[in-house]
């Protein structure tokens, strides 16, 4: 499900300050995705890499930033409807501009949760941009649904569904935040 219009446009205005200030803490991963089993960036070369500034995760890590991009969550609760029981992981990431093939590209297709329909995932776009988030069926074929990077943009869905990112041809980075969330069964 896609929100416009997320955030006010002060707050939206401080989130994107802040991350594409000079002193933002970038993190290399070479992957596109990880795992809560494999934080250690192990996984097999998905030809998709990133910067990452994890923000909170389940292991209880809080970046020194964390009060500030907190009230995503709330926003994301009051234009949802959904109770949060609890945060899984917020992070932010940024993908920069390259020439990628969409089967090189497929090798990025992840869940953030393997099982448990108690958890959404949402993706707010920090800058205009190319490089769409892309979900897909059970088999990982199939396109079900897609959403391009717009500022103060969120996509919302759930967890244990294939998804991955597109980086971006025409714009020189594709900025998100990514949080994972527990919420009351409905």
């Amino acid at each position: 499900m896609i929100i416009d219009d997320f955030v006010s446009e002060s707050f939206r205005l401080t989130l994107e300050n802040l991350i594409t200030n000079d002193n933002f803490d970038w993190q290399f991963f070479k992957n596109s995705a990880y795992s809560d089993w494999n934080y250690s960036n192990t996984m097999p070369h998905d030809g998709v890499f990133q910067f990452c500034h994890m923000i909170k995760n389940i292991d209880n890590y809080h970046s020194k930033d964390y009060e500030i991009f907190k009230p995503l969550i709330y926003f994301f609760e009051h234009k949802t409807g959904l109770r949060i029981k609890g945060l899984y992981k917020l992070k932010v990431n940024m993908l920069t501009q390259r020439d990628i093939t969409e089967e090189a590209n497929r090798l990025a297709i992840h869940k953030d949760i393997l099982d448990g329909d108690d958890y959404v995932s949402f993706v707010y776009y920090v800058n205009d941009s190319d490089g769409d988030t892309v979900i897909y069926d059970e088999d990982k074929v199939n396109v079900i649904d897609r959403c391009s990077p717009k500022a103060n943009r969120c996509f919302w869905f759930k967890s244990n569904q294939w998804h991955n990112a597109t980086p971006p041809k025409d714009h020189q980075t594709r900025i998100i935040i990514n949080c994972t969330l527990q919420v009351e069964d409905n």
